[in-house]
Order: structure tokens, then C-alpha cells, then sequence
């Protein structure tokens, strides 16, 4: 999980945004059993949360 923290001059509000990568299917079923359990905690805790699976994310279309 990473979180970013930004300050805000008084007045505003200052949110937290997590951004959390989903493990890819070859990691096993355990992994991403464990990943969204962990992904509820952070729900709680985050204002605001972008999830990443990995299995989405068109590998062969990138480029460096």
C-alpha cells in the first residue's frame, strides 16, 4: 500500500489516497485472498482508494 499525504494552507481539508495493487493470477488464490482482505483495512482507513489489478493492466501495449 502507498499513501500520499499532501498539505493544504488552513482551511482545507487534507485527505489520504491508497493506492493498491491486486496480485496477478499466478501468484495464487491465497494472495489475492490475503490482498483483499488487506484492501477492507484500507478502505477504513483511506479517503480515498485506487485499486490496480494487475491481471487488467495490458502488458504487451506498454512501452518504456
Amino acid at each position: 500500500m502507498t499513501t500520499f499525504y499532501r498539505s493544504y494552507p488552513q482551511g482545507y481539508v487534507q485527505s489520504s489516497v491508497a493506492l493498491v495493487p491486486l496480485p496477478f493470477g499466478f501468484e495464487g488464490k491465497g494472495m489475492r485472498e490475503k490482498a483483499l482482505k488487506a484492501l477492507e483495512e484500507v478502505k477504513e482507513s483511506a479517503d480515498f482508494t485506487i485499486i490496480v489489478d494487475d491481471n487488467k493492466i495490458p502488458w504487451d501495449k506498454l512501452t518504456v
